[in-house]
């Protein structure tokens, strides 16, 4: 059966395609019939709309226009000179009063204050940097802005603050004014920042219940143009030198804070830097056939983190050799972990380029310059600290020869 009724339908075809195109055509011509004849129906509604909703849509465009010009008004007034005047004054008495409650130790009111005096502090301080025009009154009280500094300079790492984003709201803070050249020469002349910066960013980065990202990010920012193979930024911000200077005494003086630090340092990058290199070499089992799955993309945005993430911690590493490389030349420890680090980083370099282990999308230089930095530091420190001890001995046995001689 099935035979036979291919067979009529490939015979009686043209004649089912004649009969298909009258039946279309007249089905078409119905329907321009019908779409003529409601036409008129269709224009007479519309009119009656249009002459019925005329005054209500004027009277909407009238209360839109005047909603516009409310806005803009208020817009100026927000951002205009006297309404940005009387936020930086209510700005600064809720500095002045949680600055002062704050060192009242006998008295742990800090405790008591609503999180929100903190956040809408912070925040409102940032909105007048991202007013428009930007707030640069030349009557500021700098004394009003050196409290400030200090606010957020002795709560970096404050265990009264409970929650943990106010925290990083306070980090936050401090990490947007050394963007700007006039904040980083004002807490360079604070000497409650020279002595409390570096400290509290190192506690709050040793703190291993807290994120230090932020924190790391500080740092970064300000050694920007330290450190080999380190570039001029294009912004042509300033360093802090209150935080450069603040980080060699305190690795030096401090030991217990400098071991905290670089043991959370060390821990970090050999975590990282684990992680990038298992992920890398998951990355080199899959095929490249299988680099439009979205598993492949997501492995090599994890090694990418993973780098950055390890060029970032190695980079804080130079930094501390170079700013205070006595703190690893006369602790076996630390500069044995160094050592230790540099050898097998190095090493899995260096396997990686001998199996063509690098990629267009994952680079190895980068943990190069960091590694080399770092190695030159200490060489140099430790050859100079040779010199210091031969010229030591010469004038000693100088000194005793001139005696004997004497006598």
């Amino acid at each position: 059966g099935g035979g036979a009724l291919d067979g009529a339908v490939e015979e009686n075809a043209p004649e089912l395609l004649h009969a298909f195109l009258l039946l279309h055509n007249a089905a078409l011509a119905r329907l321009y019939e019908t779409s003529e004849a409601q036409t008129p129906e269709r224009t007479a509604l519309l009119t009656e709309w249009t002459s019925a909703t005329g005054p209500k849509r004027e009277a909407l465009a009238r209360d839109i226009e005047k909603l516009i010009r409310e806005s803009l008004w208020r817009n100026v007034l927000l951002y205009g000179h006297g309404q940005q005047n009387m936020q930086w004054e209510a700005n600064q008495w809720v500095t002045w009063f949680l600055l002062d409650i704050s060192r009242r130790k006998e008295l742990p009111l800090l405790v008591h204050v609503p999180e929100c005096y903190v956040a809408v502090q912070l925040s409102g301080f940032r909105s007048l940097r991202r007013a428009n025009p930007p707030f640069e009154n030349e009557g500021i009280n700098k004394h009003t802005l050196q409290c400030v500094f200090e606010f957020l300079v002795l709560h970096v790492e404050d265990s009264r603050i409970l929650n943990p984003d106010i925290q990083e709201q306070v980090q936050g803070g401090l990490e947007e004014l050394l963007k700007y050249r006039g904040y980083v020469e004002l807490l360079d002349s604070n000497e409650v920042v020279k002595e409390h910066l570096a400290p509290a960013l190192m506690h709050s980065f040793s703190n291993p219940k807290r994120s230090c990202v932020t924190v790391l990010n500080i740092f970064l920012r300000n050694f920007r143009t330290t450190g080999f193979a380190s570039r001029r930024p294009s912004d042509d911000s300033p360093d802090c030198r209150a935080l450069s200077v603040g980080l060699a005494r305190t690795l030096v003086e401090d030991e217990e804070l400098s071991f905290k630090f670089l043991n959370r340092l060390f821990n970090n990058i050999n975590r990282f830097y684990s992680e990038f290199a298992s992920s890398f070499k998951e990355l080199q089992s899959m095929s490249g056939a299988q680099s439009y799955r979205l598993e492949y993309r997501n492995q090599l945005n994890r090694c990418r983190v993973m780098l950055d993430f390890s060029k970032s911690l190695l980079r804080l590493l130079e930094n501390c050799c170079d700013a205070a490389p006595q703190c690893f030349l006369s602790n076996p420890m630390h500069l044995g972990r160094t050592l230790e680090l540099l050898v097998q980083m190095l090493v899995r370099i260096v396997e990686a380029k001998s199996t063509g282990g690098e990629s267009a999308s994952v680079k190895w230089p980068p943990l190069l310059a960091p590694a080399v930095g770092i190695l030159v530091s200490l060489f140099d420190a430790d050859q100079l600290n040779a010199r210091d001890r031969t010229r030591a001995h010469e004038s000693g046995e100088g000194g005793a020869g001139g005696g004997g001689a004497g006598g």
